[in-house]
């Protein structure tokens, strides 16, 4: 009587499963001729980490260079295919272990809450201070805007190519010496001017490397004086130093060439505004100041060729994309762009009476005496 039961319960069972649409369509075989139907998926989520302020001309370069690539690989926001989150450690100005280790804490928070699927962290504080630190493993980071080489951040290099891939912002040496060669033929010697931010050891190595590059391609003859015979690097703290070098560079050098110039402190230790800075420097200067930074020609620096924020962002948004289409982050290697950004200033020309090819003039981009493009 129980097995005629059971087997009464078991034939109804069946019976539902075969009329119940959802239960039936589980049951079904898919031909495997036939095409698997595409998972739905909600929109991928980036965070972009920027280690300056949102103000930052720089930081609006970099975020519409990444929004740009990651528009061109399909994520969009106005497609509902994109979210993006966004955290800035505004460490431009403020940079005491005190202030970054408490920001790098709330930035972390802050990732952690949006739950991206990709982090770009733009700049070397944001590598340093949360990218290197991070503790989640299996969060893939991209970087850009990074300076230093990853061995030189505690905790990065080991992280490289397993949940870390990035772009370099190097620092064009050799393209710079062309580039002084092409506008001032007769000049002979340029100092190279930075802040403490860099390390003096490796970029004096660099400019040794690309003074003897420049040499080899352009096959000159030295005495006739048709080339740059030499370059020479210096590093200073406090702006009180830097101007002492400004004033005295017209002795040992043609043009001065500003490297980076963000964190000159002033005498009570406080950091001197950025824009002061390159002010004063073009104001002072005997000699044509060339800058290796595009914020520094927009605000009154001769020009050079540049790492443009928008192309390292480009960079990023694109390495991002591939993270984002499941390649292994482990085949995505570091790029490290070989050419940059050329830029002039008109007002600067006319400052230093320079006589620019045209050639320059038609592929540069030109900004005013307020700093407004003229020319693209």
């Amino acid at each position: 009587m129980k097995r005629a039961i059971l087997r009464a319960l078991l034939g109804l069972l069946l019976a539902l499963c075969v009329g119940w649409p959802g239960m039936a369509f589980g049951m079904e075989r898919v031909p495997t001729s036939a095409p698997v139907p595409p998972r739905t998926h909600g929109p991928v989520r980036v965070f972009i980490l920027h280690s300056f302020s949102e103000n930052d001309l720089w930081v609006q370069q970099v975020d519409a260079g990444i929004l740009d690539a990651l528009a061109e690989a399909g994520f969009s926001v106005e497609d509902g295919t994109l979210e993006v989150g966004r955290y800035w450690l505004n460490a431009k100005y403020y940079t005491s272990r005190d202030y970054m280790v408490n920001i790098a804490a709330a930035a972390q928070r802050a990732i952690e809450d949006f739950e991206p699927d990709v982090v770009i962290a733009a700049d070397n504080q944001a590598v340093k201070w949360v990218v290197a630190k991070w503790w989640n493993q299996e969060l893939p980071f991209v970087f850009t805007g990074l300076t230093v080489e990853p061995d030189a951040i505690r905790g990065l290099s080991e992280r490289i190519g397993v949940h870390v891939t990035g772009v370099m912002a190097p620092a064009f040496y050799t393209r710079t010496l062309d580039w002084i060669h092409y506008v001032f033929p007769k000049a002979q010697r340029a100092l190279f001017l930075s802040d403490s931010s860099r390390s003096p050891e490796a970029d004096e190595e660099l400019l040794e490397e690309a003074v003897l590059a420049h040499h080899q391609r352009h096959d000159v003859d030295a005495e006739h004086g048709a080339h740059l015979d030499g370059a020479e690097f210096r590093a200073v703290e406090t702006f009180a130093d830097w101007q002492t070098q400004v004033l005295e560079a017209h002795r040992t050098a043609d043009v001065l060439v500003v490297v980076s110039y963000l964190t000159l402190v002033d005498d009570r230790g406080a950091k001197v505004d950025s824009a002061e800075v390159i002010r004063w420097t073009v104001e002072n200067s005997e000699i044509p100041v060339v800058a290796m930074a595009e914020d520094a020609v927009i605000q009154g620096a001769l020009g050079g060729m540049v790492v443009a924020g928008d192309e390292q962002g480009r960079l990023a948004g694109e390495l991002a994309a591939r993270v984002l289409e499941g390649e292994p982050l482990s085949e995505i290697d570091i790029v490290v762009p070989r050419r940059g950004k050329l830029v002039l200033n008109t007002q600067a020309i006319q400052r230093w009476h320079v006589d620019v090819p045209l050639s320059l003039l038609q592929v540069s981009t030109l900004y005013g005496p307020e700093g407004q493009v003229m020319h693209e």
